[in-house]
């Protein structure tokens, strides 16, 4: 069934609102602002309508609504079938008058040649005043339907996969917010990475130190030199010693350039203060 022009639709709609509003009050005619309201309204209360029986149809497992289904759906919204009796034992509605000139701009045959790309040749049996007919691909081709399956056991058997599915994609998703507690939208990867980082860097300092220290977990040796004193001297050889097992653990701890160049500015400051302390 072919759907009509939105505007073609929307002109037969405010039309028969308006008869049916006019023909059921005291009111002769309304203004345009007035059925503009009573349009909206009215399109927003069959939405609601068809919106309702789309979902009991989707819970249902199924495609295309049935007559149970808008059943359902009117009485979800508090519209019962005792309502609707005065429309069915009303009078059929008469056809609408014709119109004494009707306009067959449309139907041109120049207009219609330039539309479709093959002219199709008209029969004898074919009133002249009848369209022509349309082009050989909007009808030769028969659509495809999925065919619905009825069969039980089938039903269960494809119900059961989808619960499978969902289920196996639960649990990967605990699982990933389970390893990945400080994740954050685009930021969790570099987060847990950076955690990671920290970790090794921290155990790498904890080994270097436990290198240097003394008998016991004493304090580190004191050297004594010319030009300083022994403070300083221990000082720079254990941040000096600690400087080196760094850039030799790079590779296990992931470090960049950035790092040790930190590292290197951190060992200057503090030789730097301790020096003038000292003199």
């Amino acid at each position: 069934m072919a759907a009509l022009p939105e505007e073609l639709a929307s002109t037969i709609f405010t039309h028969a609102l308006t008869h049916i509003v006019l023909s059921r009050t005291e009111y002769s005619s309304a203004t345009s602002g007035a059925l503009h309201t009573l349009q909206s309204l009215a399109e927003d209360h069959i939405l609601s309508i068809l919106d309702q029986t789309m979902r009991i149809t989707n819970h249902t497992r199924r495609q295309r609504p049935t007559l149970a289904d808008l059943e359902r759906g009117l009485r979800s919204l508090g519209i019962l079938p005792s309502f609707l009796e005065d429309e069915l034992l009303a009078p059929p509605i008469p056809p609408l008058p014709l119109l004494a000139q009707d306009n067959t701009e449309p139907f041109e045959p120049e207009r219609q040649m330039l539309r479709d790309p093959v002219p199709v040749q008209r029969g004898q049996e074919v009133p002249d005043w009848m369209p022509a007919y349309p082009s050989a691909h909007t009808y030769l081709q028969t659509p495809i339907y999925p065919e619905r399956v009825t069969d039980p056991r089938v039903i269960r058997e494809k119900v059961s996969q989808e619960a499978r599915i969902a289920e196996d994609a639960l649990r990967r998703l605990i699982r990933e917010t389970n390893q990945k507690p400080d994740m954050n939208g685009a930021e969790g990867v570099e987060v847990v990475g950076a955690d990671v980082k920290k970790s090794e860097r921290k155990k790498a300092w904890e080994a270097v130190m436990k290198e240097y220290e003394g008998p016991d977990g004493a304090a580190p040796l004191v050297f004594e030199g010319v030009g300083g004193s022994g403070r300083s001297w221990s000082l720079l050889f254990f941040l000096s010693s600690g400087v080196s097992r760094l850039r030799r653990h790079r590779n296990n701890m992931q470090f960049n350039n950035a790092v040790l160049y930190t590292a290197y500015t951190l060992v200057y400051m503090v030789l730097y203060i301790v020096h003038h302390v000292d003199s």
